[in-house]
């Protein structure tokens, strides 16, 4: 429960196939707490290695990702799981310009449709064809 657990802790339940009690675990405290908090543990970077994304919703609902695992999930492609995220949480600059990075359009229009990208950004992805521009049009009651 308050006790800290190493990352080699957290490999070999991922070796074992314990995904339950990982979830457990995230239920309990965030991946990122420890009792000193100088210290970083790497769980987040050891579950994306491993290759089930998946097991980071209950982190990314209850805790949220830190930036540079933002971008490391961003960087797996797993297009559920980063969606996922999305939902809970809008992106900083950094985040923002490595989901245009990715050039997964689906993504780019969620989240263009969701938060916003800041402006330089979403030029970037407007030239890169990430995002469908609405045309004007005109009606009867005015431009549209």
């Amino acid at each position: 429960g308050r006790c800290d657990y190493n990352t080699k802790l957290t490999e070999e339940l991922l070796r074992v196939r314990r995904f339950a009690l990982l979830e457990k675990i995230q239920e309990q405290h965030s991946l990122y707490s420890t009792m000193d908090p100088r210290i970083f543990r790497a769980h987040v970077k050891v579950i994306l290695r491993a290759g089930h994304p998946e097991l980071l919703k209950t982190q990314i609902r209850r805790y949220g990702l830190r930036e540079d695992d933002v971008c490391l999930l961003l960087d797996s492609g797993n297009e559920e799981i980063i969606r996922y995220y999305l939902e809970y949480y809008e992106l900083e600059a950094i985040g923002q310009q490595a989901l245009v990075r990715s050039r997964n359009a689906a993504l780019v229009q969620f989240y263009q449709e969701r938060y916003g990208f800041l402006k330089g950004i979403r030029k970037q992805a407007e030239k890169f064809g990430l995002l469908k521009t609405r045309k004007l049009r005109f009606s009867c009651f005015g431009w549209m």
